[in-house]
């Protein structure tokens, strides 16, 4: 499995950090950062009715299973906006059924306009890469040339030589 993640533990967890990159990573090992996850949003919210340690693995398994497609960030950034009232009041409790009520309003209202806006912003940034690429092409061709440009000129003066002559000679 292909994953581009920012962040994953911390360095107290034994865990590395990891900024844009994109790595191979297996299934079990995308389960356990998921989990992580979970268990760092636990652990952050003051609620009476919370996700237990035995819950988070069969959870990390379904969120993965369901939203394969996205992103450690995106997962971070619902985890986060849900935790502060983002996706409605937290009352007293954060089961599977938040979490996934989270993960969908994410995905149905909010992810479109953020595919989008990536896809344009990478779009974007192809077309100026392209446009440098031309560029650069364009001025080690007119390097070339100036070099090229006093040998041409001696070409064509002996051609213009050897007319001459011909022509005083009366070749034709």
């Amino acid at each position: 499995y292909r994953a581009k993640i920012s962040l994953v533990g911390s360095v107290g967890d034994g865990m590395a950090y990891l900024v844009g990159k994109e790595i191979s990573i297996k299934r079990e090992a995308v389960y356990a950062i998921i989990e992580r996850l979970l268990a760092g949003l636990a652990l952050s919210l003051n609620v009476g009715k919370n996700l237990e340690p035995y819950q988070l693995s069969g959870l990390s398994i379904k969120i993965y299973t369901k939203y394969y497609y996205m992103s450690f960030d995106e997962i971070m950034y619902v985890f986060d906006k849900g935790a502060q009232g983002g996706y409605g009041k937290i009352y007293n409790r954060v089961d599977e059924e938040i979490i996934f009520t989270w993960l969908e309003k994410y995905d149905t209202e909010e992810r479109p306009s953020v595919t989008e806006r990536v896809k344009s912003e990478e779009l974007q940034k192809e077309k100026e890469e392209r446009e440098e690429r031309k560029r650069e092409e364009t001025r080690q061709e007119e390097d070339k040339g100036e070099k090229r440009r006093p040998e041409e000129r001696r070409e064509e003066k002996r051609r213009e030589e050897t007319r001459r002559d011909e022509r005083d000679m009366g070749v034709s």
